[in-house]
Parts: C-alpha cells; sequence; structure tokens
C-alpha cells in the first residue's frame, strides 16, 4: 500500500513537470515539504477508506 502511494505520488509530480505547472507551483509560498504532503493526501486518503472498506 505504502509503496503504490509513494508511486502515484511520484507519478504526480513528473506530470506537473511534464505538463508545465510545476514552475507555477513552485512560485507559491509553500515549502517543497507541504508540496509533497498536499501530493500525497488525496492518496493516502482514498487508501485508508480502501482499508475500511475490505474489512
Amino acid at each position: 500500500m505504502m509503496v503504490i502511494a509513494a508511486l502515484l505520488t511520484s507519478l504526480t509530480i513528473a506530470r506537473e513537470w511534464e505538463n508545465g505547472t510545476m514552475e507555477q507551483l513552485i512560485t507559491t509560498p509553500l515549502k517543497p515539504s507541504e508540496l509533497i504532503v498536499g501530493k500525497l493526501t488525496p492518496y493516502f486518503a482514498i487508501g485508508m477508506l480502501d482499508v475500511v472498506l475490505k474489512d
């Protein structure tokens, strides 16, 4: 589960670079760690929902 979340987060960031929107994200007043947490949070929430529904 953790590997999938990390992979999806890295794919999201790579897609930002490819689309050219990463420059816009870099100019925002966010710290890099806040940006990563913001990208990781939706995948974490979906994973937790999946864990709850499996039981």
